[in-house]
């Protein structure tokens, strides 16, 4: 039973990771907190569930992603990046990204009501995998979500984009002046992002069941990963979220499932108590 509880936390923590590795990247090149990262989430979702039997598991991933990184590409080019041109503040974009967030929401429970909803597969026994049970999908979930860390790390570590993410993240006026275009790097961040919420909303349409709410859920849980993590270091807002979903899955096992996301907050809590830039934050910049 103990291994099927880390089982469950390995697959509930990759979606978390996904979360927060995007939200990590348009929070260390802009400087706020950009909860509209969940919109992407939902959005990605809801498209990936209505699109996957027309179009198949990978058309409606792609179609799901496409439209991800187009919103975000919106969101950023036509909004926040005027916004910040007009030097308004980081709690004003914070308020803003918000109100996206949950108009983004309504507008998926107009459109598909608030009824839970999930991709009919069909039921397949699970392996046994040291006495737990898992199934092919999670088997891919796990698979697919470490790869594709392992290559938004690579992207962000071995290429010019991950170079201009974490010079413009150090100091965006001394990376101009350096002949890097910041905004552009700011939009390459944000459709990073965009792509990383799609693969996360295809796995929690393929695992769980979603509802409009979904984006502000996963959203949370993401920052809670992130900050446990550090809000300044990939690997740690990785390594933060895989924690998050491990007390998680184990603390509703130990207590009652009721306490699942008081945990997340305690554990957020006390974080920010103790080491508020994370277990492997920078207080400054951005760490790989």
């Amino acid at each position: 039973m103990l291994f099927q509880v880390f089982i469950n936390a390995l697959i509930v923590g990759s979606v978390y990771a996904l979360v927060a590795v995007g939200f990590v990247l348009t929070y260390v090149t802009t400087k706020f907190l950009n909860f509209a990262h969940g919109a992407s989430v939902a959005i990605a979702a809801y498209l990936f569930l209505v699109t996957f039997d027309p179009l198949g598991w990978f058309g409606a991933f792609v179609f799901a992603a496409l439209s991800a990184m187009l919103f975000n590409f919106i969101v950023y080019y036509f909004l926040y990046k005027r916004m910040m041109n007009g030097k308004a503040s980081k709690v004003i974009l914070l308020l803003v990204s918000f109100a996206i967030l949950m108009a983004v929401e309504s507008l998926l429970q107009i459109v598909f009501t608030a009824s839970p909803r999930r991709i009919d597969l069909p039921i397949k026994e699970g392996m046994d995998f040291f006495g737990a049970k898992i199934t092919s999908v999670q088997i891919l979930i796990i698979v697919v979500t470490v790869v594709i860390l392992i290559a938004v790390w690579l992207v962000f570590k071995k290429t010019k984009i991950g170079l201009g993410i974490r010079a413009t993240s150090e100091n965006k006026d001394l990376a101009e002046i350096y002949g890097l275009n910041s905004e552009r790097i700011i939009l390459y961040s944000f459709i990073i992002a965009g792509f990383l919420a799609a693969v996360a909303g295809a796995i929690i349409t393929l695992e769980y069941v979603i509802t409009p709410t979904i984006g502000t859920f996963y959203m949370i849980k993401g920052f809670v990963g992130a900050v446990t993590g550090g809000l300044t270091s990939v690997y740690g807002s990785i390594f933060g979220s895989y924690i998050v979903g491990i007390f998680e899955n184990y603390g509703a096992w130990f207590f009652a499932s009721s306490y699942k996301d008081a945990i997340a907050f305690v554990l957020l809590f006390l974080m920010l108590l103790i080491k508020p830039e994370g277990l492997f934050g920078v207080k400054k910049g951005i760490r790989g």
